[in-house]
């Protein structure tokens, strides 16, 4: 019983390590990132960003590197 569940653990790492994303100098290539991530807008602060977003688009303060919808 110990066996299967080894091995059904190590698959279950195995298909982890298959799906996910590499990091290229502490960055997640585009082409790994899904469709929904291909439109990125970039304002230098919280207080640049437009008052209202529009649906798809993400956008990244870059003094702190956060994102927002």
């Amino acid at each position: 019983m110990n066996d299967i569940i080894a091995r059904a653990l190590a698959i279950k790492a195995q298909n982890a390590l298959n799906t996910k994303a590499d990091l290229v100098d502490g960055k997640i290539p585009l082409g790994q990132l899904p469709d929904s991530f291909d439109d990125v807008r970039e304002y230098a602060s919280f207080e640049e960003l437009p008052k209202e977003g529009s649906k798809g688009l993400l956008y990244v303060t870059i003094d702190n590197n956060n994102v927002y919808r």
